[in-house]
């Protein structure tokens, strides 16, 4: 039974576990993401709308609880591939009871031919609770050095690897809980 659990639940229950007097704050968003896509094999690049899916958890810190930290997970579809997002670190700092400035990184996964992995970063300001529990985000991020082998259906380069870099914005609805 322990074997069936995903590391990554491992890894959140250890950093849960870690921080004192932790209480979660789950949120949900869904929304509006613009993106573009550079590949260094394509010839022209893709700029296009698509969903944004997200989940995260965050804790309060600080003497004025003024600061929310946690992780969280994005679901983004790019040129009709899945890109898995995983914010190994998000902060958020309450500039007022309404508003909020914050910054995550972590790792992304694009499904492609082959999985393409690199870095995860961003940035965002948001008004978590607009009207009752419902909020506002908009945020611009990047997935950068996606790498994957070459294979034989590429076109002819130099280099055993082919990178990808994605920037995005969005504008996302949140529920908390």
């Amino acid at each position: 039974m322990v074997n069936k659990i995903p590391p990554l639940l491992w890894v959140l229950i250890g950093f849960l576990g870690s921080v004192n007097g932790f209480c979660a704050e789950l949120e949900l968003t869904s929304g509006i993401n613009y993106y573009s896509l550079q590949s260094d094999i394509q010839t022209e690049n893709v700029s296009k709308a698509s969903y944004i899916l997200s989940a995260k958890l965050r804790g309060q810190h600080g003497d004025k609880q003024q600061h929310y930290l946690g992780t969280g997970l994005d679901i983004i579809d790019i040129n009709n591939m899945r890109l898995l997002g995983f914010r190994a670190v998000d902060y958020q700092w309450a500039m007022t009871k309404n508003l909020r400035l914050g910054a995550f990184i972590g790792a992304a996964s694009l499904a492609n031919k082959t999985p393409q992995n690199g870095y995860y970063l961003g940035i965002n300001l948001s008004a978590p609770r607009l009207y009752r529990n419902l909020g506002l985000i908009l945020e611009i991020s990047m997935a950068n050095g996606l790498a994957r082998d070459i294979l034989p259906s590429d076109p002819a380069t130099r280099s055993p690897d082919t990178f990808i870099d994605i920037y995005m914005s969005s504008l996302s609805l949140a529920w908390s809980f």
